[in-house]
């Protein structure tokens, strides 16, 4: 899968689910589907070809190649759903190869080889492990990145980016935030689409810990001694284990409060809005800090100054100081095993975590290198 805007994904053929919004490019897939099965799918099929020649040009589905970015971007602002392009591999080059000629005017047939091989291990190692129907998960866990045959459609690929600025200045905000970030990184531009870009991957990021922490405080309830330390007078057994969730002298209440969770157990993910983040305190913060101090023991759990990050995320945007922060944050913990990033953890399998660590690295060094990813 290859991210390209908002949420439209190039993705493997493979991967084909009915029930996604898409577009099929494929010489075995690219037709009609079954109307009994387009019945009971809740995704649309947006347009199906058997070769991009077949879909984009004059008298086609799309005109040009600037027609079909634009009509699934208005597809998307419109549902608000993603869109996927699902291709194969012959498409897969191609049409990389084009977006990235389109987005990323100074790349070089090694740059672009370079982002795509990353990418590839990214999704094959993360994405595909988790995401991926079973039936799909062998050929692609088993799939190489052909790296000649990209450079060969990246070399034979002319783009008038001319014809592309338009779109580009239109959907920029939702490019992919590793290229944001190499263009923040090289020369301070795309400030903005990154602070936007960035301030909801970290949200999850906050949430997805927060979560971690209360799987902790649950499992533990019956624990007399963290209750104990955690401020707790009163000794919770299986006869009186319900009134924990309700216990206000302990550091636990904070996982309960009704202000900011929706539901009193353990969410599935944030996408459902369990956790009110604008309602976080200092004083909560600091008590979940304190329940984190107290589960660890000699574990350093040096993720938990994440949280440090929830008034920056209760913010409309990001001041210049709260990015900065947050990329210092990053940079620093490189090293540290068992931290991962602030906006690019493995959670977020849309974004390659191997090349924000190498612009991360480049960062306050010799930036050169990233100049072919400015957008």
């Amino acid at each position: 899968m290859l991210h390209l805007f908002n949420k439209v994904y190039i993705e493997h053929e493979d991967c084909i689910s009915p029930d996604y919004d898409r577009v099929v490019i494929s010489a075995t897939n690219g037709v009609e589907l079954y109307k009994s099965l387009e019945e009971i799918s809740s995704g649309e099929l947006i347009a199906h070809a058997t070769s991009l020649d077949e879909l984009v040009g004059a008298g086609k589905t799309y005109a040009s190649y600037v027609a079909m970015f634009t009509a699934l971007a208005n597809k998307v602002k419109e549902s608000g759903k993603v869109v996927y392009i699902y291709v194969d591999p012959t498409t897969y080059y191609k049409l990389s190869a084009l977006w990235l000629k389109i987005v990323l005017p100074n790349v070089t047939s090694a740059d672009a080889t370079r982002y795509m091989r990353t990418n590839h291990l990214h999704q094959k190692l993360w994405h595909y492990s988790r995401k991926t129907a079973t039936v799909a998960i062998d050929a692609l866990a088993n799939g190489t990145f052909n790296e000649g045959q990209f450079q060969f459609d990246f070399n034979n690929t002319l783009v008038n980016r001319s014809d592309y600025e338009s779109f580009i200045n239109d959907n920029v905000a939702g490019f992919s935030v590793e290229l944001l970030l190499a263009s923040y990184v090289y020369n301070g531009s795309r400030k903005t689409e990154l602070k936007n870009s960035i301030k909801p991957l970290l949200k999850k990021e906050i949430e997805k810990l927060l979560y971690e922490f209360k799987e902790v405080v649950v499992y533990h309830m019956s624990n007399a001694s963290v209750m104990t330390a955690l401020g707790s007078s009163t000794t919770y057994t299986i006869d009186n284990l319900q009134d924990a969730v309700n216990d206000s002298a302990s550091k636990i209440a904070v996982f309960f409060k009704n202000s900011i969770w929706n539901t009193e157990g353990i969410g599935v993910n944030s996408t459902n809005n369990s956790i009110n983040i604008n309602n976080i305190t200092a004083d909560d913060i600091a008590n979940i800090k304190a329940m984190v101090s107290v589960a660890q023991g000699d574990w350093n759990y040096s993720e938990v100054n994440k949280l440090d990050f929830i008034p920056y995320v209760q913010k409309a945007t990001f001041d210049d100081a709260d990015l900065t922060a947050i990329l210092d944050y990053d940079q620093s913990n490189t090293d540290i095993l068992h931290t991962s990033g602030a906006f690019y953890s493995t959670e977020h399998t849309t974004v390659n975590n191997y090349f924000v660590k190498y612009v991360m690295g480049l960062r306050g060094g010799n930036v050169s290198a990233l100049n072919a990813y400015v957008v």
